[in-house]
């Protein structure tokens, strides 16, 4: 088809303009005066004049957006807007006009630009050196490119501001992030709410408005930016960093609520190394923003260098030679993993979060990236709670270093390096997994999922895990350890190679929780734990010796895919600890048993009982009996002695001289021929030490092995000398043996003695202080004899309870000083004598259930979650009575069971029972002893 058009196209570069509008395909050329408007190729839509013919066009542009069309001649520019008509038709008129400031050759060339939404203003002007033949804008006018009439290169302007060149905020500190806030329930959803915070605390929020979908052609297209409020977050230190919280795997939540269950949207960090994680909610009735700190943790890293937070509260903080990473439950306020990377500097830090709410986190480094996984909290073999599970390394692909990374929604990680981008998902080789020893689901390909391995390191134990069953005995559940090992006997009889086993083994879920395997009840008595059956059938919901030689036999033959090796060899037959800790040393302490257990440690030491033997398994710690605690000392001083082939009295002169048996040890130096010390000491030895004299001979001696650095020797002659305290600072100091020192003294002075209160004030409680070891801490208030702080210090701080100002390290805030077994020795001993029960009394009820929610949690986070469930199902939470004179509770008034049961270990002083109604002019008579109520006062006695 051939139209005729009107007028001449000028043969220049800008004489013809085109493109689309609202849908249809324009083009517009400039004939002289005059501007031609088509639509398509043959349709004339509309001819405009220009009214000075003085000058003709020189060019014509058409804005895509709008719809405007430009011209202009050499000194003036006009513009015309789109309007309808009628029957859909659209014509052009003139909108506005404006002269072109450097059209005289007097004036320097430049760029100009200008805003044409209302009058047309120029707002940016830049000077050329030539005049330009040609120059385009982008369609956001970010770029502007021209080219000039005498040289060949094209110049591209980027624009650095939108608005005003320069805008004053009048706040303290310097600007540190921009953060997206939540958008409220009843907030509409085109406009959204960014906020910047300073060092200093303070902070501006600003509305912001993106364009809205055209509905008139003719009307402007534009964003809106307004200042919505200001704030101020009222902290003491001046910050160092605010950032937003990692939002990768977490789902958008509209919330109206600020409380700390809403979720965090910024994390902070002070040069001190305290971490906060912040929440915000805009309030649109009163054009403000309100901000709570959700949690916090003074981690005690001086300038971190970097940090990082999570929506599961999680922050990762990286020290300031970039070497070290630490990883803190903020929420807990403990830390779970630190780690030293030597020679190679940490660059960044990325979280994501896995469907059921398990962590990750990818550290880069400068050609590598390795993801940490969190793990299950294994208090039986003091495992990591985060471990390494995968690396990326794309040393090979490209020579450039890692830039930035990040994550996607669904666990597909990109990495930058240079011009490139490389994408990771969530499936891998066998080859790239970090854990060799773990046993991990692969698919048909070979690979295996990143998000179920994260969910089998750190999801639900199955019941018949070896760290759920030892959960379960030191929480008293030994009839329910019968009835999964029971279950697992029947399992395994019938289980084909390479098929699963299902996690519950089929049991009842509600044995898991019911009354009768409540918290409250004690564990029975170790005889009937395992039945003999001489002929070895028993049923299948029994234990028996035979079902457990059955579990072992099926264990060799058959690999279950929820247990590692290791953990198979523990279901097995549970490792020996090489020593043990606080925390079984606790338990055989408060045992009534110890005959039992010293027998069972004589056994496993095949009758030779050693020092070594005694230590491993803290004997002289937990023995309460002063005479078996004498008898055993006396075993290792004559094993010691004739376990030597030369029988050296050297060894055991230190355990015979604590025993007070110098004429024991004189019999053995008589032997000693071949000693040449043995002339010496036996003339030392025949003297009497109550003199003084001898006492000081002894003391030289003493001063003198310490030179020659025998230390162990040193304090034998300490001890002949009379000199406790030096012989168990000895041990303390020099041979590093607190275990040694305590059991010195004990045989030496007993229990009630100033050398052994002076060790446990001075030498243990600071120690479990700085560690925050609470086994410790307990153990060594029962041996003062302060049970009632004993008892506190299973669930505060140690440092509170001493009263002290200590400054405790990172080791009293890792997660293995944390033990859920803390709750269970809490619960049985609270209520065993009126000493407990008054420290129990002093515990508020705000942080009782704090203590029993945290131990609960520390159960979901090893996988026994069942356990935490019956925790808070079945715990008894202490009554609380008002407090008597000088600030006491009668301990009576707190019991939960009959009064005859309680131990009275308190001194007649301590407190009185109070006088009963119409008594009141009557002295209380004093209780030495408590006295069985008589049946009126019963009920007063449970505070009913």
């Amino acid at each position: 088809m051939v139209a005729v058009l009107p007028g001449e196209p000028q043969n220049r570069l800008q004489g013809l303009t085109t493109g689309v509008w609202n849908d249809h395909r324009y083009y517009a050329y400039i004939s002289g005066q005059t501007f031609t408007i088509l639509e398509g190729a043959h349709t004339l839509i509309q001819t405009i004049y220009d009214d000075n013919e003085r000058h003709r066009l020189d060019a014509i542009a058409l804005d895509e957006t709008c719809g405007k069309i430009a011209t202009c001649t050499a000194y003036e520019v006009r513009l015309y807007q789109p309007f309808e008509r009628g029957g859909n038709s659209v014509e052009w008129s003139l909108q506005a006009r404006f002269d072109i400031s450097n059209a005289s050759h007097e004036v320097a060339y430049s760029l100009s630009l200008f805003d044409t939404k209302t009058q047309p203003k120029c707002f940016w002007e830049a000077k050329l050196p030539n005049s330009a033949r040609s120059a385009f804008i982008s369609h956001d006018s970010a770029y502007i490119v021209c080219i000039g009439h005498f040289d060949q290169l094209p110049k591209v302007w980027r624009r650095l501001t939108y608005g005003h060149d320069e805008i004053r905020f009048d706040v303290g500190g310097k600007f540190l992030c921009l953060i997206k806030l939540p958008r409220s329930e009843d907030e509409e959803g085109r406009a959204a709410h960014i906020a910047t915070i300073t060092s200093d605390g303070q902070g501006i929020v600003w509305t912001v408005k993106p364009p809205r979908p055209r509905e008139n052609p003719a009307q402007p297209c534009s964003a809106v930016i307004n200042e919505f409020g200001r704030f101020d977050l009222e902290i003491k230190d001046r910050l160092k960093h605010v950032l937003p919280v990692d939002p990768a795997g977490s789902r958008p939540i509209l919330s109206s609520f600020l409380d700390i269950f809403a979720r965090d949207v910024a994390i902070s960090y002070t040069h001190a190394g305290r971490v906060d994680f912040w929440t915000a909610r805009v309030d649109l009735a009163r054009q403000g923003v309100d901000w709570l700190s959700t949690c916090s943790t003074d981690t005690g890293i001086f300038d971190p260098a970097l940090a990082s937070g999570s929506v599961l509260k999680k922050a990762a903080l990286v020290n300031s030679t970039r070497s070290q990473i630490t990883i803190w439950d903020v929420g807990g306020s403990r830390l779970e993993f630190q780690e030293e990377y030597d020679g190679d500097a940490i660059q960044d830090l990325d979280w994501t979060s896995t469907p059921d709410s398990q962590s990750i986190l990818a550290v880069g480094f400068q050609h590598r990236v390795v993801l940490l996984a969190q793990m299950r909290f294994d208090y039986l073999n003091k495992g990591p709670a985060w471990a390494p599970i995968r690396e990326i390394s794309i040393r090979q692909l490209t020579p450039h270093a890692i830039g930035d990374s990040t994550w996607l929604g669904d666990g597909h990680l990109v990495i930058g390096a240079g011009n490139q981008l490389f994408v990771y998902d969530r499936r891998a080789g066998s080859g790239e997994s970090l854990m060799a020893n773990v046993r991990l689901a692969h698919r048909q390909d070979g690979t295996w999922d990143l998000f179920e391995a994260v969910r089998k390191f750190n999801g639900p134990l199955p019941v018949f895990h070896p760290q759920f069953l030892s959960q379960c005995i030191l929480a008293g559940k030994t009839r329910l350890v019968r009835h999964v090992l029971a279950a697992l006997n029947k399992t395994l009889k019938y289980l084909v190679p390479g098929e699963p086993v299902d996690d519950y083994l089929s049991l009842d879920m509600r044995k898991f929780y019911t009354t009768c395997a409540s918290l409250s009840r004690t564990s029975e008595a170790a005889t009937n734990q395992l039945r003999v059956d001489p002929d070895g059938e028993k049923d299948d919901a029994e234990f028996s010796e035979h079902t457990a030689s059955s579990i072992n036999e099926k264990l060799v033959e058959i690999g279950i895919s929820q247990l590692s090796g290791h953990e198979q060899i523990q279901l097995a037959d549970m490792v020996d600890q090489m020593q043990l800790s606080w925390r079984e040393i606790n338990w055989a302490f408060h045992s009534n048993s110890q005959d039992m257990l010293v027998d069972f440690v004589s056994r496993q030491s095949h009758g030779k009982l050693l020092w070594e033997h005694a230590r491993e398994s803290g004997m002289f710690m937990w023995l309460s009996d002063l005479n078996a605690v004498k008898l055993q000392f006396e075993v290792i001083a004559r094993n010691i002695y004739i376990e030597s082939d030369v029988k050296d009295p050297v060894g055991c002169s230190l355990f015979y001289l604590a025993l007070r048996k110098k004429g024991v040890l004189q019999g053995l130096w008589r032997t000693a021929s071949w000693n040449k010390e043995q002339a010496a000491t036996q003339r030392l030895l025949a003297n009497n030490f109550e003199d003084a004299r001898w006492r000081t001979a002894a003391l030289k001696n003493a001063y003198a092995l310490l030179s020659k650095r025998r230390f162990e020797y040193a304090a034998a002659f300490f001890l002949l000398a009379d000199h406790l305290e030096d012989a168990a600072e000895i041990c303390v100091a020099q041979l590093r043996d607190i275990q040694l020192a305590i059991a010195v003294i004990r045989v030496y002075e007993g229990d009630g003695g100033p050398v052994l209160r002076k060790v446990l004030q001075e030498e243990v409680l600071p120690e479990a202080a700085q560690q925050g070891n609470r086994w410790l801490a307990s153990w060594a208030f029962w041996m003062l004899g302060h049970k009632d702080m004993a008892v506190r210090a299973l669930i505060m701080p140690v440092y509170a309870i001493l009263g002290t100002p200590c400054s405790p390290d990172l080791r009293s805030r890792f997660f293995l000083a944390d033990d859920p077994a803390l709750v269970v020795l809490y619960s049985q001993l609270r209520h065993q004598t009126l000493q407990t029960l008054r420290g129990a009394s002093k515990v508020t009820p705000t942080l009782e259930w704090e203590f029993v929610l945290h131990s609960a949690k520390l159960y979901d986070r090893m996988g026994c979650d069942l356990l935490g469930l019956d925790l808070v199902r079945n715990w008894e939470f202490q009554q609380h009575t008002a407090a008597g004179f000088g600030g006491d509770v009668n301990p009576l008034k707190i019991l939960r069971r009959r009064s005859s049961l309680i131990v009275d270990d308190m001194p007649s002083t301590s407190w009185k029972v109070e006088a009963q109604p119409g008594e009141k002019g009557k002295k209380a008579r004093m209780s030495p002893a408590f006295e069985e109520p008589d049946a009126a006062a019963l009920l007063d006695s449970f505070g009913l």
